[in-house]
């Protein structure tokens, strides 16, 4: 299944794609910054904000299931 993963680049969201990796998924992760750990998984990362609602399009873009994980993190 071709999967995406807001928030990629977090704990929880690092994990679910390593897992979804795991389990023979093809997974796409949406991130503000490069992640080299999930290149080397071979996640397929879509830099950008999860605000920007044309990068938010492109990135689930022929997928089939999204984990919505991305979150303000940080002192607000």
């Amino acid at each position: 299944m071709k999967v995406l993963v807001t928030g990629g680049g977090g704990f929880i969201g690092a994990a679910m794609a390593k897992r979804l990796r795991e389990e023979g998924h093809s997974v796409r992760t949406l991130a503000r910054g490069d992640y080299p750990a999930l290149a080397a998984l071979g996640c397929e990362t879509v830099r950008a904000d999860v605000a920007d609602a044309a990068a938010v399009l492109r990135a689930a873009d022929g997928v089939e299931l999204v984990f919505h994980v991305a979150a303000k993190a940080g002192v607000w």
